[in-house]
């Protein structure tokens, strides 16, 4: 099991995130206010609360932020060391791909050799 933390205001689209990833049964959902990045895992989040944090996330390759086309956003995104940014209009799905290419990049990481 995949576990992802999903860490938004909005509940609706956290809803239909949530449905999208437990539907295929290789995903563990949780929901906070705050990631909690001592879980492994993927962190799915919104841009007011990637903006709470002090610091930036640790792995941040784990990191899928949900935020508008602002460019003060992209650019803490890219500042933080975040690869996968989804802007907030796109549908889940959209989110849902970022977050199993999140999910190959902590199994698989850059370094290591190809098969």
């Amino acid at each position: 099991m995949h576990t992802v933390q999903i860490v938004m205001a909005d509940r609706d689209y956290a809803a239909q995130l949530e449905a999208l990833l437990v539907r295929d049964g290789c995903h563990w959902v949780l929901h906070g206010e705050t990631p909690d990045f001592a879980r492994k895992g993927v962190v799915a989040m919104d841009l007011a609360s990637f903006l709470r944090m002090r610091a930036v996330p640790p792995q941040p390759e784990r990191v899928v932020l949900i935020a508008g086309r602002e460019e003060i956003a992209l650019r803490k995104a890219w500042d933080a060391g975040l690869r996968s940014v989804v802007y907030r209009d796109e549908p889940p799905q959209t989110v849902l791909l970022a977050i199993m290419a999140a999910e190959l990049r902590v199994t698989m990481p850059l370094d290591s050799p190809s098969p």
